[in-house]
């Protein structure tokens, strides 16, 4: 029987232990950059707090605050904009990596999620911002826990399906 290589076992344990209990730090890049690029792209389709990047995320986010009100509209928005930050995460990290981020590292998208809510409501238009606020983040890691964990659920559940198939 072959031997595998010292250093190549060493390399695999190594990505191993990175993916499984990855450093605060590469939590907070990851989930920093997934959110910041995520977020900026969902700007171009829907505003936040009346600041959208074109005219259509303007008009989305004016018609949502006019037909549902200001407290509807951040559960909205926040669901929203949670969305495209967990699709980037997902590219940015192997499919264990996402998953124990999603599952274990929370402190890290409030952390990100509710630094931009902040800085949106800061600039928002809609008078009672802080409720807003609260409302919009909560939505937004809501939607980001639920759609990583659908994701994560879906792509272990195909791994199953296609080994053992």
């Amino acid at each position: 029987m072959n031997e595998v290589p010292r250093h190549l076992t060493e390399t695999i344990l190594t990505r191993v232990r990175r993916d499984l209990d990855p450093s605060p730090l590469t939590v907070l890049l990851k989930t920093g950059v997934a959110i910041v690029l995520g977020g900026i792209a969902s700007l171009f389709v829907c505003g936040q707090y009346g600041l959208g990047i074109t005219g259509f995320a303007q008009n989305i986010n004016l018609s949502f605050h006019h037909h549902t009100g200001s407290l509807a509209c951040a559960v909205i928005c926040g669901s929203l904009f949670a969305i495209i930050p967990v699709l980037v995460l997902r590219f940015m990290c192997s499919a264990i990596q996402f998953r124990v981020i999603i599952r274990k590292k929370w402190q890290a998208p409030v952390i990100w999620l509710a630094s931009f809510g902040g800085m949106l409501a800061y600039h928002g238009e809609f008078g009672n911002e802080f409720v807003n606020f609260l409302a919009w983040t909560t939505a937004a890691y809501f939607i980001y826990l639920i759609l990583g964990l659908l994701m994560d659920q879906i792509q272990f559940s195909f791994h199953r399906f296609v080994h053992h198939n």
